[in-house]
């Protein structure tokens, strides 16, 4: 394959053009040239040294017939060939043989986007950085036509080699060099300060026509520079006499993308942190001058490919030059999924954007990203999803255990092909990023003073906002408060931003009602109240996003109350003896009564109900004691009772339930029986009413892990139990139907009243 390329190369060669009537050597295309033929292959000029080579990892450059002219409208020359870079990012590296001038024609590859840019460094100091703009021609009559000329771009150039890149798709018809004699031997110097020009001046480095200066400044102050031009025992000033009073025009950030003219006025700098500025001045008829500013961010982006599974992700840390911002990979021991590839994208807006050619991706949940912010101010992530039709990917940073930014990236929210940056603002300190599955192409951090963080209220009733105002609880983007509301009751409410002394409210007058389908997903309430169809009384809590959306969703009680137990006591402890145990209402609460202090609670991983729908516990109390053992239930309506309870493995034992004199509930249970082939155990079941039920141990020791309650209205319409009653309880014969007899009321086998 090499052999066959250098065979290649030569054909191309003999088709390259060399305009000697105007001393330029020109390199053009005559003929197409498919993909993957590019990358490490050298073009040179006929009958010189100038040449470039070029850089094409993703094998997409290619040379395809296209008509276009390039000059002015006195003189132009038509090319019938270009060089596609189709929106990858390839490089060419020239070689010029002396000082000279590089000429390059150049078109955008969308003739609407005027942001793709060429930019051209040399000796490590970009001497080129500009858009290359379809408006940028002139129309000509030809006798039966008028075609467009399109512009040269000329850059001033050393002798040695430059390298050339650019941010999105260009069309290249030709490159050509012009020798330019080495002129005066001329020292430039970078001069003054804003009261006496001629103190601390600074040599400019460079050669030919480009010269630079980098010095150290201070954040947040004022500069004034002049260039001084030495030949010999001469010298020549660019700008103008500063005196008392003199008024000069500030350079902001703004201008350092492009060449600033400073023939009539002074080098006015206005700088943003305290860093290196670069200052580069071009010898040329212009005297035109810019300056480098030290980016805003700094910013940790990847540049090479490593596939999955390798250790190099493997607590491995990301640093930048002169930073102490850096990210550490957190890879899970087992789910090993860090990956970095070649992915082109770019982020920002369409008046300033940037182009990433890697990516990184996490792969897992249990893989996660650990950043050291240095101070206070703003993080900036470049991130897409790795599934453009999913928009449910959302990034989470988490400082200090709150979620302080939670958004997903949606392949809708590009402007054109530029995706738009997240940023949030950050302390200093450690954050950690975590994010289902999405692609990251750059972290970045800048300082900045962070602005008070607002408080949030949930306020109001349906006919007053402002009364009863509760504080959401919160440090970062997700605030919440919780309330005890009554069942059956129609709830609205207002959220309040108020940050010193202006407010924002979010909602309208409107009624509207949240039901619980809602409680799985964030509400947005932008446009409306928080509207609140209460099914039981409970705390509920709202839960509000104060992001771009103002999004907000409720967590609805559970549909039972239940008291568990959260810690180990041990066998013999007193403790236990006239104990109470409370749900967070108040209303329904147990004590258990261990006068002999026989009960203990230790520490299970035990299942109640099936694999649909479950309930894990941690801990259990064993009731190990005597018959005058006993836990009593306050119940505080008329519902339903759930047991979770286990026996002994061989031996049956009974769940008793008492109410009032009678037995509500008699329920035989036994390891070897109840518990199903994928490992779960049956809860146990009864109807109540408000008052006090006992629940005994008759027989044997049992195992209680959790009693839970939920309030019915009347009669109850459809007990969960499934499990046939045991026979201590009176079994009747109906018309064929076995009905169980319980104090005064009949039920069916599956605890429905029959009346």
């Amino acid at each position: 394959m090499k052999k066959l390329l250098s065979i290649v190369v030569i054909a191309w060669l003999g088709i390259l053009t060399c305009a000697a009537q105007n001393e330029w050597k020109e390199i053009a295309f005559t003929q197409a040239i498919a993909a993957g033929n590019f990358n490490g292959v050298t073009f040179t000029a006929e009958n010189s040294d100038f040449s470039f080579t070029c850089a094409d990892p993703s094998n997409k450059l290619v040379v395809e017939a296209n008509t276009a002219r390039f000059g002015t409208a006195e003189a132009f020359q038509t090319y019938g060939f270009r060089m596609k870079t189709v929106n990858t990012s390839p490089s060419f590296t020239f070689n010029f043989p002396a000082n000279g001038i590089l000429r390059f024609a150049a078109r955008p590859a969308n003739s609407k986007d005027e942001t793709r840019i060429v930019m051209i460094k040399q000796n490590n100091v970009e001497i080129y950085k500009r858009a290359v703009k379809e408006s940028d021609s002139v129309h000509v009559i030809i006798p039966g036509d008028t075609v467009s000329v399109y512009q040269y771009h000329y850059i001033n150039v050393s002798a040695g080699t430059a390298t050339l890149t650019v941010s999105n798709g260009i069309n290249f018809y030709s490159f050509a060099f012009q020798e330019v004699e080495a002129g005066e031997d001329a020292h430039y110097y970078l001069a003054g300060t804003m009261t006496n020009w001629k103190e601390n001046m600074v040599e400019m480095e460079g050669a030919g026509n480009v010269y630079s200066a980098t010095m150290v400044l201070e954040a947040n102050t004022l500069h004034q520079f002049k260039i001084v031009k030495v030949v010999g025992t001469d010298s020549t000033w660019y700008g103008v006499s500063v005196g008392e009073g003199a008024s000069w025009e500030p350079m902001t950030y703004g201008h350092s993308t492009n060449w600033w003219l400073n023939g009539g006025m002074n080098v006015g700098l206005q700088t943003t942190r305290a860093k290196a500025y670069t200052f580069r001045f071009v010898a040329n008829e212009n005297k035109e001058m810019s300056v480098i500013y030290p980016s805003e961010w700094d910013e940790i982006v990847f540049t090479a490919a490593t596939p999955t599974g390798t250790n190099v992700f493997n607590d491995s840390v990301f640093t930048i030059p002169d930073s102490e911002f850096s990210m550490t990979c957190k890879n899970d021991s087992v789910v090993k999924k860090f990956n970095t590839r070649a992915n082109t994208a770019t982020f920002g807006t369409t008046e300033e954007n940037q182009m990433y050619t890697y990516n990184l991706q996490t792969g897992s949940s249990l893989n996660y990203l650990e950043l050291n912010i240095p101070a206070d101010g703003i993080l900036r992530m470049a991130v897409r999803s790795s599934n453009n039709a999913d928009t449910t990917r959302t990034v989470y940073v988490v400082q200090d255990g709150d979620t302080i930014f939670a958004r997903a990236p949606k392949e809708s929210e590009k402007v054109g092909s530029i995706y738009p940056y997240f940023t949030t603002y950050v302390r200093q300190g450690t954050i950690q990023v975590l994010d289902p599955s999405v692609l990251y192409y750059s972290f970045a951090f800048k300082e900045a003073a962070i602005p008070e963080a607002p408080h949030y209220y949930l306020a109001g009733s349906m006919t007053n906002w402002k009364e009863n105002m509760v504080e959401m609880e919160g440090n970062g983007i997700v605030y919440t408060v919780s309330m005890e509301l009554n069942a059956n009751a129609l709830y609205e409410y207002k959220i309040v931003q108020v940050a010193g002394t202006d407010t924002v409210w979010f909602g309208n007058p409107q009624p509207a009602t949240m039901t619980s389908e809602d409680c799985a997903g964030w509400w947005l309430v932008g446009e409306s109240n928080v509207g609140l169809q209460t099914t039981k009384r409970g705390d509920y809590t709202f839960r509000f996003m104060a992001n771009d959306n103002h999004e907000m969703s409720v967590i609805y009680p559970a549909e039972w109350d239940e008291i568990i137990f959260t810690d180990l006591v041990a066998y013999g402890s007193e403790s236990l003896n006239d104990s109470t145990f409370i749900f967070k209402s108040g209303y329904f609460y147990m004590t258990l009564q261990d006068p002999t202090h026989r009960c203990e609670i230790s520490a299970v991983n035990t299942r109640f109900g099936n694999a649909n729908a479950y309930t894990k516990y941690a801990y259990a109390l064993d009731l190990n004691g005597s018959s005058a053992t006993c836990i009593t239930i306050n119940v505080p309506a008329h519902g339903q009772l759930r047991v979770a309870a286990r026996g002994g493995t061989s031996v049956d034992h009974n769940v008793v339930l008492i109410q009032d004199g009678d037995t509500i509930l008699n329920q035989i249970i036994c390891d070897a029986t109840d518990k199903s082939e994928d490992g779960y155990y049956p809860f146990h079941y009864a109807e109540v009413e408000a008052g006090v039920v006992t629940l005994k141990r008759p027989n044997g020791a049992i195992r209680v892990y959790g009693v839970a309650f939920k309030e019915t209205e009347g009669a109850a319409s459809a007990i969960e139990s499934t499990t046939t009653p045991d026979t201590a309880t009176r079994k009747i014969l109906r018309n064929g139907q076995i009905l169980i007899l319980r104090g005064e009321k009949i039920y069916t086998l599956q605890g429905q009243e029959v009346k």
